[in-house]
């Protein structure tokens, strides 16, 4: 699920997380018609269910603080709580296993930085970090309150800043403009034929693919250390050790 996190202000054709999960639950319906209810539970509980949230939402806030009329304190917890509430839901439908994928350093994509002489925005990156922490308090709330509750955490932001710091020792050649796009740092607009936008020769040499999203030689990276990387990104176990 990679979706905004709450409903308090999208202004785009996004579907929400409590919006998902209730879309879950019709589909918890139609397999336990087909496997009857005690087959239905198992193969659920076995299931890694993987979670990307939250970047929207940090986005619309800092662009558009003043339609919330919340300061960043009360809007952490707004996302915590709305992410607790979520998560409490799936659990109750039958999920146990969950893959959380943090916010990466948002501050640092083309997007951002084609308005900022090409530099990350230390606030939007700041906001990241606060929102993995608070992240990792409410699973472990979570975990010790419910029983059979599974979690791996993704540390993105450290994922990702690794990428930013060293790209050669990754095979990346550009991490600060996308592959496609318009304008500086094909940031300044989004990778549509429509509009005309540029297009580089080599996707495999970019961590961004437009001014938002990762490359698939990025996401690739990702995958191999969730799977299969250590504490310090992943934890208290990897994803590979949570789905066994």
């Amino acid at each position: 699920m990679k979706t905004y996190l709450t409903h308090l202000y999208i202004i785009q054709e996004v579907v929400f997380f409590g919006k998902q999960v209730q879309q879950f639950a019709q589909v918890r319906g139609n397999i336990t018609q087909i496997l009857g209810a005690a087959k239905a539970d198992s193969f659920i509980s076995k299931a890694v269910f993987l979670i990307s949230t939250g970047s929207n939402d940090i986005f619309d806030f800092a662009n558009n603080n003043t339609e919330f009329h919340v300061g960043v304190e009360e809007y952490l917890s707004i996302l915590q709580l709305t992410y607790f509430s979520h998560l409490k839901n799936l659990y109750e439908l039958g999920a146990r296993k969950f893959g959380i994928l943090s916010v990466a350093p948002i501050g640092c994509c083309p997007a951002v930085t084609s308005g900022n002489g090409g530099n990350c925005v230390k606030p939007l990156n700041d906001f990241a970090i606060v929102f993995h922490r608070a992240i990792q308090a409410l699973l472990q709330k979570l975990s010790s309150g419910f029983e059979d509750f599974e979690f791996s955490l993704a540390n993105t932001f450290e994922m990702t800043s690794d990428l930013l710091k060293s790209p050669s020792t990754f095979g990346l050649k550009d991490t600060q403009s996308a592959c496609c796009g318009l304008g500086k740092f094909n940031g300044e607009g989004p990778c549509l034929k429509s509009l005309n936008a540029n297009l580089c020769k080599n996707r495999d040499d970019f961590l961004f693919w437009d001014w938002f999203h990762p490359t698939e030689k990025a996401s690739e990276l990702a995958a191999v250390t969730l799977f299969t990387g250590g504490k310090e990104f992943v934890s208290p176990k990897n994803f590979g050790q949570l789905a066994c």
